[in-house]
């Protein structure tokens, strides 16, 4: 079996100052990094700008 591992990543308080904005933000950047394939990670900025 194997796996694969794909990373959200926010910074407060660029990305949100409420652990909801921020929880938000880590799960739309997590998203965009599945979409990108195994392996990856995205950022909050990036899943925002593009």
């Amino acid at each position: 079996m194997a796996g694969a591992t794909s990373v959200g990543i926010v910074l407060a308080p660029r990305d949100g100052n409420t652990p909801d904005e921020l929880l938000k933000h880590a799960d739309l950047a997590l998203y965009r990094a599945k979409k990108r394939g195994p392996e990856r990670f995205a950022s909050s900025r990036s899943a925002t700008t593009n």
